[in-house]
């Protein structure tokens, strides 16, 4: 009996060593991974908890260069069009100076020339954002914001994609599975009781490597129904979101990327 607990003793540890050695190749992996193409040890940007948006950046919105003053000259107090664009890192210009962002190359364009009509745009592109959160986004926007724009732009595909991709799920976006780990672990099994080693468990570095890889090297199969799923999905979403703007209706569109498809609604 002493030889079978000393056997299973042995077994138990070399168990541990060989699944923390794995979670520590992962880590570093991982790491480097992000330092290479983020050039920082984590992916995404410093972000604070949102109810609505599950998460915004924490510098806030973007700002925006090249925006009229107040009202056009000429107009007699005529107040400037406004517009509001949402993205994702591409729109925000998560690595650039706010003077090279979409929103501001735009801006510049619109209201270069003397004409009465000006546009005042807004970027609240975030880091990390696909379209499923800026249509929850948009909707915490029209709730604080007295008066909608005229016109709504999002930007939007990579990230769709990619966190499709990684995930295979329709409701993807940026920290699904620890989202999803922290709300549907809890009370379903007995190691949910132990909140930290259940969210360590959901958030390890063993797992988020497997999601890595899976995005990366395993294709998505042409017959698989979950991406017609997740097309309906965000189409159902991007209708919703005009339903959102009764009776106003500012008009909405959609621009696709990188295919330049897009989509305009009323």
């Amino acid at each position: 009996m002493k030889k079978f607990f000393k056997i299973l003793k042995a077994g138990l540890k070399w168990i541990i060593l060989v699944l923390l050695g794995v979670e520590i190749f992962s880590f570093l992996l991982i790491t480097a991974t992000n330092l290479l193409v983020f050039n920082q040890p984590w992916e995404g940007s410093p972000a604070n908890y949102d109810a609505y948006a599950i998460f915004l950046n924490a510098d806030g919105v973007q700002p925006t260069l090249h925006n009229p003053a107040g009202a056009s000259p000429g107009t007699a107090g005529k107040s400037p069009r406004r517009l509001w664009l949402l993205g994702g890192s591409t729109m925000r210009g998560g690595w650039v100076q706010p003077g090279e962002t979409i929103p501001s190359y735009l801006a510049e364009i619109l209201n270069q020339s003397s004409g009465p009509d000006k546009v005042e745009l807004t970027n609240y592109g975030e880091n990390s954002f696909n379209s499923l959160l800026e249509t929850k986004y948009l909707q915490k926007l029209l709730i604080d914001s007295d008066k909608p724009p005229d016109l709504i732009i999002f930007y939007d595909g990579a990230n769709d994609c990619s966190y499709f991709n990684q995930y295979r799920t329709p409701q993807a976006h940026f920290g699904y599975r620890r989202l999803q780990g922290l709300i549907e672990s809890y009370s379903r099994s007995y190691l949910s009781l132990f909140k930290p080693l259940n969210d360590a468990l959901y958030s390890s570095s063993t797992l988020e490597l497997f999601d890595r890889f899976r995005q990366t090297m395993v294709a998505v199969h042409p017959e698989n129904p979950v991406p017609k799923e997740f097309v309906a999905e965000t189409g159902s979403a991007m209708n919703m979101s005009r339903s959102w703007q009764e009776p106003t209706a500012p008009s909405l569109c959609w621009c696709g990327s990188p295919s330049c498809g897009w989509k305009r609604g009323k």
